[in-house]
């Protein structure tokens, strides 16, 4: 079994039904004296930490550099900039936690695997492939780095492809109605989705007055 450890209070009892329900073969701690005190028989795979705890871990900094044990930082919108360069820190997710994108991370920085998907859960277009299961995009067998709303973005218009979409429906349907940014975000995303992925083909074809649209390239050759 994987154990993961979440250091905090606020909403902690959601975390856990989170996980419990996306990974059926994880322990989820929430102990930390004990975590302490078994340190050197340690086998804990991931510590996740709301920000006002971060304390607790600086503690034993050295242990957990040392044996590589990654750690995802909740964190409140406005206050990224001032944990870009804490070495403890793996990855940072915002709060309120989108339970995909909490999925999502945790696969990135771990090797769990989610047993609820369906292995056939793909999204495969010329040498593009989509894996709904483990939140990766490869192009010719080779992973391509996305960050989370970059792969809600491609995987939404390769869900419905060669179906045109508004800027404001994508903003919508990805972002949520209650976005305050605007439509230049969407063509932002777009552009580096197409830097990473559009080595060989064309797969997001720009629908004058409209919006954009997935396509499949040998199709539509």
């Amino acid at each position: 079994m994987r154990q993961i450890l979440i250091i905090g209070q606020e909403n902690i009892e959601q975390i856990q039904v989170m996980l419990e329900k996306s990974f059926s073969d994880v322990i989820v701690q929430s102990d930390f004296e004990e975590f302490k005190l078994n340190e050197n028989k340690n086998t804990t795979d991931l510590i996740i930490v709301q920000e006002l705890y971060l304390y607790k871990l600086e503690e034993l900094k050295n242990f957990l550099l040392r044996n590589n044990i990654p750690i995802l930082l909740i964190v409140e919108t406005n206050n990224l900039t001032k944990y870009l360069n804490n070495e403890l820190i793996t990855d940072i997710i915002y709060s309120p936690i989108n339970p995909e994108e909490l999925q999502y991370r945790i696969k990135k920085l771990t090797n769990f695997e989610n047993s609820t998907f369906d292995d056939k859960n793909k999204i495969n277009v010329a040498d593009l492939i989509i894996d709904l299961e483990k939140y990766t995009v490869s192009v010719e067998q080779k992973i391509i780095d996305l960050t989370f709303k970059e792969f809600e973005l491609l995987t939404y218009l390769a869900s419905n492809i060669d179906t045109p979409f508004t800027r404001d429906s994508l903003l919508d349907k990805v972002w949520g109605y209650d976005y305050i940014g605007g439509y230049r975000t969407v063509d932002v995303h777009i552009r580096r989705i197409r830097s990473k992925i559009e080595r060989n083909f064309q797969y997001i074809q720009t629908v004058r007055n409209i919006g954009y649209r997935f396509v499949d390239p040998k199709k539509n050759n």
